[in-house]
């Protein structure tokens, strides 16, 4: 796998990441207790921060888009 994600774009979705990972285990069932969307947060949380630490983002290679400088 050839990377596609850039620095600044890798420090957004770790960041990013984390907030959704908090927001989806701590966040959101402390306020909705019964609202379905804290799996969703956890699920797009994940992605982002596997996606930052592979440095590669199969969305962005299915549309030929890459934020990585060679």
């Amino acid at each position: 796998m050839k990377p596609n994600i850039g620095h600044l774009d890798r420090l957004l979705r770790s960041t990013s990441g984390l907030l959704l990972l908090l927001s989806g285990t701590e966040l959101i069932p402390a306020i909705w207790p019964d609202m379905p969307i804290a799996p969703l947060l956890l699920v797009l949380g994940g992605y982002l921060i596997a996606t930052s630490l592979f440095r590669f983002c199969p969305v962005y290679w299915l549309l030929g888009v890459s934020s990585h400088r060679v």
